[in-house]
């Protein structure tokens, strides 16, 4: 009987893991979408359109809004939140449209399209970590080249483990396609090393709230100058908009504690 018990758990464990491993069809659209993702047997399919972006204001009391700040985008988004103490694993699997060509945009130093976001529920300015992506450095986590750029339009996985940590027993890895790319050990988490250089969107120190909730973003966005763009000699809010489109595909998306793969 004992045999059988065990055998029965190990089975209820097996099942509940290998259904674990995909929870895509569980993400939610962003509700500041300009394009509403496509969903069929398993995958979404995103697509930005030249300023293609919704009005709708994001509600902090700031009155902006995408077509405001001139942001295009069209997501998906991790249906639970996570926060400091929780070990967590987020893994996605993504190719791009074959003809897909971009060089990131007028700033060297980093890429105006990001595929994928980590940010806090509260507050604004509360950017964490992201995947930039362009065909000149490919795809990259925290600078450090994931996906290189002849990949890009294959099936590529993306997988980051991470304790969020305010203390120094933090930890984050970023394994692209079962190779490592990245690590930090013994160190906080919750407010990325970066935060304030010019590469590093959206996140100013003084702003960060490292007690709240953290969200996970799935989907292209392409950023614009926000409405000073005149101030820097931009002549549009938007940024030049890819000559062949951008056009994204995901599938097994995945966030929750770590799993074996």
């Amino acid at each position: 009987m004992k045999r059988i018990l065990i055998a029965i758990a190990a089975l209820i464990l097996a099942t509940g893991m290998a259904g674990a491993k995909d929870q895509t069809k569980s993400f939610k659209p962003h509700k500041f979408n300009g394009s509403k993702p496509a969903f069929s047997k398993g995958i979404y399919t995103f697509t930005l359109r030249p300023q293609g972006c919704s009005a709708k204001k994001y509600g902090d009391g700031r009155g902006e809004s995408d077509c405001f700040n001139g942001n295009i985008r069209s997501r998906v988004y991790a249906p639970r939140h996570s926060g400091p103490g929780a070990t967590m694993e987020y893994y996605m699997e993504f190719r791009m449209n074959p003809d897909f060509r971009y060089d990131g945009g007028p700033t060297p130093a980093y890429s105006k399209l990001e595929i994928a976001e980590w940010g806090r529920v509260e507050g604004i300015k509360n950017h964490i970590y992201d995947l930039q992506l362009d065909t000149v450095r490919g795809l990259t986590f925290e600078r450090a080249v994931c996906v290189p750029p002849n990949r890009l339009g294959d099936w590529n996985s993306v997988r980051i483990l991470v304790k969020w940590s305010k203390g120094s027993d933090g930890f984050l890895q970023a394994i692209c396609n079962g190779r490592p790319v990245l690590t930090r050990q013994n160190q906080q988490t919750v407010v990325p090393p970066d935060c304030a250089k010019p590469w590093k969107l959206q996140c100013e120190p003084a702003l960060q709230r490292p007690d709240a909730k953290i969200y996970w973003q799935v989907g292209p966005r392409l950023s614009g100058f926000g409405p000073d763009y005149r101030k820097y000699g931009f002549p549009s809010v938007f940024t030049r908009f890819p000559a062949n489109g951008v056009q994204m595909q995901v599938r097994n998306l995945y966030a929750g504690r770590p799993i074996k793969r």
